[in-house]
């Protein structure tokens, strides 16, 4: 076994890892004469908005054993550079509390 692709939690030393997307949008739904929003004609359907705003979002690596999280972006994923990305990730300092995350715009 290739043991240089393993991840180890700086804190616990455990193995066991999960990727995390944290994010918040704002959904609008323009008034009309029959129903609120344009695609909602007979029945208001939370699914159907007419324009989806991400304000905030967040990526993380966490520990499934003791719930340390490290700040990790990955939105373009690579076999061979993902793993590199990880193993930087838990090499930096973790992220203080991720429900409180700042705005990041993503493209």
């Amino acid at each position: 076994m290739n043991t240089s692709n393993l991840l180890i939690c700086p804190s616990c030393q455990g193995q066991h890892f999960v990727l995390k997307y944290e994010a918040a949008y704002v959904y609008s739904y323009l008034i009309d004469t029959n129903a609120p929003g344009k695609h909602n004609n007979e029945e208001f359907l939370p699914f159907l908005y007419d324009n989806r705003e991400q304000t905030k979002a967040l990526q993380y690596l966490q520990c499934r054993d003791c719930g340390q999280k490290y700040p990790c972006y990955f939105n373009q994923w690579d076999q061979s550079i993902g793993v590199k990305v990880l193993q930087d990730a838990v090499k930096s300092p973790p992220t203080p509390d991720p429900l409180n995350f700042t705005v990041k715009h993503l493209k």
